[in-house]
């Protein structure tokens, strides 16, 4: 009889196990938790594009290329490498979400960077589909952007010249830097209206919509006052942990190159591995965003 009880309760010992697993890991939460597990993105680095990218041909001071991204569902997608800084360029992308966030503008106006490699200097950035080298005037009309100055006089506040090198060494009437991604082309009827203002007044203003992009921000192209900055980002400190909610943090780790070029030594393991983190994070959003 001791010994048919004893037996009774390891076989029930063996099945609890199995009991667990039907009672509390029905196929429902089974899946619930590996959705969970692959919550955590992918960080996607310089050696992934590199091994997966086709390059093509060399466009100003980046080169073109095309890369698929399954783990982040982006097929085909157009990037530009860069020599520069991937900091610089992310620190430039955090700010305008933080203003456009504030209603400074409504349009975002910053391209994406994607990843870097701290080895060669490069870096990656989404590519945007649009029309440049665009004229800003011709003998009759004077074209402007929609948001511009709001745009400029937004960044000039953190100390950055967003809108330097905007027109070709060549002709100062000719655009470079900026990407129109909205309608470029005049109808008949807007062009005979503008030929007619022109004609009464002598010139005549035509203003492009608020879709527009501001790319290239590898050195000179876009200076940033580092003083400035830094003041900015601590006077502001309340308003952009509450508008860029976790990407504060990333504009933190990734300003401190940016406000301490000279004497800037990189992140410690921990910071690094945070960074990581926050920036395949970033990294996802900012491919998700693609198809919205």
């Amino acid at each position: 009889m001791i010994k048919s009880s004893f037996f009774k309760v390891g076989l029930l010992l063996l099945a609890l196990p199995v009991l667990w697993t039907q009672l509390y890991l029905d196929p429902a939460s089974e899946n619930i938790t590996r959705r969970a597990r692959t919550q955590e993105p992918v960080l996607i680095t310089a050696k992934m594009i590199e091994e997966r990218a086709d390059w093509g041909y060399q466009d100003g001071g980046a080169q073109r290329g095309v890369v698929s991204l399954p783990e982040h569902n982006a097929e085909h997608l157009v990037i530009f490498k860069r020599s520069g800084s991937f900091s610089k360029h992310l620190v430039i992308k955090l700010l305008d979400e933080y203003f456009l966030s504030l209603g400074k503008y409504s349009y975002p106006h910053i391209n994406a960077p994607l990843a870097f490699d701290s080895q060669s200097g490069e870096y990656y950035e989404i590519g945007v589909k649009g029309q440049d080298g665009f004229i800003w005037e011709d003998p009759v009309i004077t074209y402007k952007l929609k948001e511009f100055d709001s745009f400029c006089s937004a960044f000039s506040q953190a100390g950055v010249s967003v809108g330097a090198d905007i027109t070709t060494s060549d002709d100062g009437r000719v655009s470079q830097n900026i990407i129109l991604t909205g309608p470029t082309e005049l109808s008949p009827e807007q062009r005979e209206l503008l030929d007619q203002e022109a004609r009464y007044y002598g010139r005549t203003i035509h203003t492009y919509s608020e879709q527009w992009v501001r790319i290239d921000f590898v050195g000179r192209s876009c200076p940033v006052n580092d003083d400035q900055l830094k003041f900015f980002l601590k006077q502001n400190q309340a308003l952009l942990q509450d508008h860029l909610g976790w990407k504060f943090r990333l504009l933190e780790l990734a300003s401190r190159p940016v406000l301490n070029p000279l004497r800037y030594e990189g992140l410690n393991p921990s910071e690094q591995d945070e960074f990581n983190r926050l920036l395949a994070r970033y990294q996802r959003e900012a491919l998700q965003n693609l198809s919205r």
